[in-house]
This record gives C-alpha cells, structure tokens and sequence, in this order.
C-alpha cells in the first residue's frame, strides 16, 4: 500500500495549481481568466476549500499550458507521494 497522503486531497490540488501557476510566473487573475473560472472561485480552489470539477481542472491544466498528467502527478507530490 502506498503511504497515506499529508496533505487533504483539496489542498494539494490548490497547491499543485499554485506552484504550477507561480513556476510560470501567472498572476491568479490571469490565469483564472484564461481558463474561463471565475476569479472568486479560482481563489477558493487554490486554497482548497473547493471541490472541482474534472472539466474545471482541465480548463486550468489547458490555461497552464500542461496536460491534466503533470497536474495531477504535480498534485501527488503535494500529498508526499
């Protein structure tokens, strides 16, 4: 079995858009527009405390310019994977 994760599945999720976004130098607002999420939301989803959707994490993954792969492999390494 895998080890349990660190961190809530929310939470990485938040973090690994974050990272992703601040590697590339996105400001939220930017990248929240190119995905076509509300601004509001987009700062809930980075904080974790709300539950995407499969269609709105590839918007973001899309807005990022990587494939939903790197976003979730990136939101594994947040949870200590």
């Amino acid at each position: 079995l895998p080890p349990m994760p660190t961190l809530p599945l929310r939470a990485a999720v938040g973090a690994a858009i974050r990272h992703l976004r601040g590697e590339q130098g996105i400001a939220q607002e930017r990248l929240a527009a190119l995905a076509g999420v509300d601004r509001a939301f987009f700062g809930k989803l980075e904080r974790g405390e709300s539950n995407p959707s499969v269609e709105t994490l590839e918007k973001v993954a899309l807005a990022l310019g990587v494939p939903l792969d790197v976003l979730f492999a990136e939101v594994e390494r947040q949870r200590g994977r």
